[in-house]
């Protein structure tokens, strides 16, 4: 990244004016992932008790998520384990035990005041084991409604730490006035998140000024013939 900042710094400085500068980062779905299983599937074997009864008799977990790209969302494809039932005195009334796959779609956005891109729940199946899409009970639903959806929307990626060493890389490589250095730092922003091609990306965009023209040499004066015949 920073090859490509400090090219289209030099490239923007040549120009008569001041301009905007965009420069595109990426992540690889692999980093997507591991932020994923970091902040949501932190149990053993890759798993997220997503709710419980407290008595044993329900639970909803996912485990193993895979993700791809898929019409430009985030694909996340979970399997999952639940049961629904009710207690009754020491027994359980099972109303459903379920396990299969749970498909979640979203939609990359930006959060510009922490510098994060988050994500937003556009869409989502339920599967059996055969990875075939069933009819499945109201409930079943209703609990992937209100407690998979909202678990996935906590999933972001920070861009403070890499938006923070820029800015303390970009004034020991930059020309121009402290003045220049604190309006191109003052511009920094982040914005246009995307996904397409296995790959999360945004777009940073600054300000540069362009440089000072430098004076062109006086020439000398043009020697006369008796200076020549000296």
């Amino acid at each position: 990244m920073s090859v490509g900042v400090l090219l289209a710094l030099c490239l923007a400085a040549r120009q008569g004016a001041a301009r905007e500068v965009t420069v595109p980062i990426r992540m690889d779905l692999a980093f997507v992932r591991q932020a994923l299983v970091e902040q949501l599937y932190t149990g053993p074997g890759e798993k997220a008790a997503l709710w419980n009864d407290g008595v044993g008799c329900g639970w909803l977990e996912l485990y193993q998520p895979g993700i791809d790209v898929v019409d430009g969302k985030l694909r996340i494809v979970s399997r999952g384990d639940a049961r629904i039932g009710t207690s009754v005195g020491s027994k359980c009334l099972v109303a459903l035990d379920w396990k299969g796959f749970v498909e979640v779609f979203e939609e990359p956005q930006l959060n510009p005041e922490t510098r994060s891109i988050t994500f937003k729940v556009v869409n989502s199946n339920i599967y059996d084991e055969k990875h075939e899409k069933r009819f499945f009970t109201g409930k079943l639903w209703d609990l992937v409604k209100k407690y998979v959806h909202p678990r996935l929307e906590t999933l972001h990626i920070d861009l403070t730490q890499p938006f923070d060493e820029l800015k303390a890389w970009l004034p020991l490589v930059l020309p121009g006035s402290q003045e220049q250095i604190e309006k191109l730092l003052a511009s920094l922003s982040v914005r246009d998140p995307r996904l397409a091609d296995s790959e999360l990306a945004v777009t940073l965009a600054f300000d540069v000024e362009p440089r000072a023209a430098t004076a062109a040499p006086t020439p000398e004066p043009t020697l006369s013939p008796a200076e020549l015949a000296a």
